[in-house]
């Protein structure tokens, strides 16, 4: 997350990194390195598939495989992508703190 200017709205507000797609098929891994990366941030499934460039129903089965304990926390709250409230997820493992 950075703050820019989104290429939809034409806001300045926090915005989801864009990476180029990569070519392989590992919706699994590409969900756990963005949640990895932006460590003590929590999003919903449908900003965590955007931001990771995998389908929703991908991003979803992955979420629901991880655990529910340390280092993924699961929880309802704002998404700090869109700010629906919904249920997120986010990394708070190696000692990054939630905001």
């Amino acid at each position: 997350m950075r703050t820019a200017q989104c290429v939809s709205c034409l806001l300045t507000k926090p915005v989801v990194r864009y990476d180029d797609p990569v070519t392989e098929d590992a919706p699994a891994l590409r969900v756990i390195a963005f949640l990895v990366a932006s460590g003590g941030l929590a999003y919903c499934a449908a900003c965590v598939a955007f931001a990771s460039d995998v389908a929703l129903a991908d991003a979803k089965r992955v979420i629901g495989s991880l655990p529910t304990i340390e280092p993924y926390l699961k929880g309802k709250g704002s998404c700090i992508a869109c700010g629906r409230w919904q249920a997120t997820i986010g990394f708070v493992g190696n000692g990054a703190a939630s905001r």
